[in-house]
């Protein structure tokens, strides 16, 4: 991670990461939020500059750059086609697990309002049909290029966008909470528990058990880690939450010796080689041990990150993704990894404070 840090020049305004100096170049939205993961235990004002980074370019309607380099930002791309391009909102998230461990409420109130202006940019621009269900226009702000998601036409209403949000204004919530805004902090929480019924009704399929991206309104006929992530909001029915670990577990789909494929092994799109059509990421893992954790799972949550440290301890470095079937990195996985790097060094904290936890038990017994 220290030989990804930049020193600020050009458009870089502040001391930040890039994802990886041999293959990524520039700094990207959702990266810089995983990075905060690991510098927050280590340096949480290096942590901080990396939201700094990315506030620095907010566009006037509220939406976030893709990327920023020396030269400038991309916010849009035509291919595979033309459309503006950001990437998912977990900025807000990743703030709050930041001032968990470091807590600076000046730091809250520097970014509440901008988080408040991104949330209202994905509504506002996002959503065609007014439904209340935001849309992704472009395959890259998924962050999922080439996901099978997206094969089947553009824009898509999908589950892990709106989980997303339902999570930020949940995290919206908890900062306005401890800012002393109680009116804001009450209209965060019915509008996220909005949200989760929204998704409820479009997107739920009680036949199949998972909730179902959109095209035109018609479901797409993919099984992805994407289809359960309202598991994440921790605002599901027992008997939803239920059936959605179900999937998660089942060894046919997503679970085995290596975790979690971002295609179900027995979907005809499964390709445990290419990018986002299989391989293993380990942010997806990560966001799902916070789901486990959110839905009262912890043994369950515990030994996806136990799976998840063994895969990335298993390679002699520290690489993009990996392949779900071997756990070796395909060839045109990126090594020196930013945030697979910065996950396994939260995830490895974590396990080596419950190990500890465990002996001081032992030693009170």
């Amino acid at each position: 991670m220290a030989n990804n840090l930049i020193s600020p020049l050009g458009n870089v305004a502040y001391e930040s990461m890039m994802p990886s100096k041999i293959t990524y170049i520039g700094l990207w939205l959702w990266d810089s939020a995983l990075h905060a993961l690991a510098f927050r235990h280590v340096d949480p004002e290096l942590a901080r500059n990396q939201f700094r980074a990315m506030f620095a370019y907010q566009f006037p309607d509220g939406k976030l750059p893709d990327a920023i380099h020396d030269e400038g930002v991309i916010s849009e791309i035509d291919h595979p086609l033309q459309a503006e391009v950001t990437k998912p909102p977990i900025l807000a998230w990743a703030a709050l697990k930041l001032h968990e461990t470091a807590p600076d409420i000046e730091f809250l109130k520097e970014i509440y309002v901008p988080l408040v202006r991104l949330n209202a940019w994905w509504f506002s621009m996002n959503d065609d049909d007014g439904d209340g269900l935001a849309q992704y226009n472009h395959p890259y702000s998924s962050g999922l290029d080439d996901n099978p998601l997206w094969d089947y036409g553009m824009p898509v209403e999908s589950p892990d966008l709106n989980t997303y949000l339902c999570i930020q204004m949940d995290v919206l919530a908890s900062m306005a909470q401890a800012m002393g805004l109680e009116k804001d902090a009450a209209m965060w929480r019915r509008r996220a528990q909005s949200m989760v019924q929204r998704m409820m009704e479009d997107f739920w399929d009680e036949k199949a058990g998972l909730f179902q991206a959109l095209y035109q309104e018609q479901p797409i006929p993919v099984a992805t880690p994407f289809n359960l992530f309202p598991l994440w909001t921790g605002r599901l029915p027992e008997n939803v939450q239920d059936r959605l670990i179900a999937h998660l577990t089942n060894p046919e789909e997503f679970w085995g010796e290596y975790v979690i494929p971002t295609v179900a092994r027995n979907d005809l799109h499964y390709d445990p080689e290419t990018m986002w059509r299989g391989p293993i990421w380990a942010n997806v893992n990560y966001f799902f041990i916070d789901a486990l954790k959110k839905a009262g799972k912890p043994e369950l949550a515990r030994l996806l990150r136990d799976k998840t440290l063994k895969l990335v301890m298993n390679q002699p470095g520290i690489f993009e993704y990996y392949n779900a079937e071997t756990g070796a990195p395909p060839a045109r996985a990126a090594s020196i990894f930013g945030w697979t790097a910065s996950i396994f060094i939260d995830l490895a904290l974590e396990a080596t404070a419950d190990i500890a936890d465990q002996a001081q038990q032992r030693t009170a017994e």
